[in-house]
């Protein structure tokens, strides 16, 4: 999904779950209780209806007229993102090599036999005329 609320590159600083603790104390992710709390206190608010024909202001307010391309971004390596995890990364990456592999030759096995199978029909249908 795309965010609604896009921000300039420089805005946005991506942090692993260590690197977030780190840097603000606060846990990176909510428990059960507190996202029924702000579930539930959510759900008792009213949202305002707002008309952005009548009020352009009101309804603009959060978006700037910074323009950015994407394909100009800077964007983290995933290994440098993983920082310490790099060792089970890589673990993942040979194990998702490995699977490529089998389905390759699983792929080959079933149209070599699909082409056996022709062949075989094929020959049939001539010996029977």
């Amino acid at each position: 999904l795309e965010c609604p609320y896009p921000l300039p590159s420089e805005d946005v600083k991506p942090m692993s779950d260590a690197q977030f603790e780190a840097e603000t104390g606060l846990k990176p992710y909510y428990s059960a209780e507190e996202i029924r709390n702000m579930t539930k206190a959510a759900s008792m608010s009213s949202t305002p209806n707002l008309d952005c024909d009548e009020n352009a202001d009101e309804c603009l307010a959060m978006w700037t007229s910074v323009e950015e391309l994407v394909e100009h971004r800077h964007v983290r390596s995933t290994t440098s993102a993983l920082g310490d995890h790099r060792e089970l990364w890589m673990e993942k990456v040979e194990e998702s090599s490995l699977t490529i592999m089998l389905r390759c030759v699983a792929m080959f096995g079933v149209t070599a036999s699909m082409v056996a199978v022709l062949i075989e029909s094929s020959r049939a249908s001539r010996s029977a005329l």
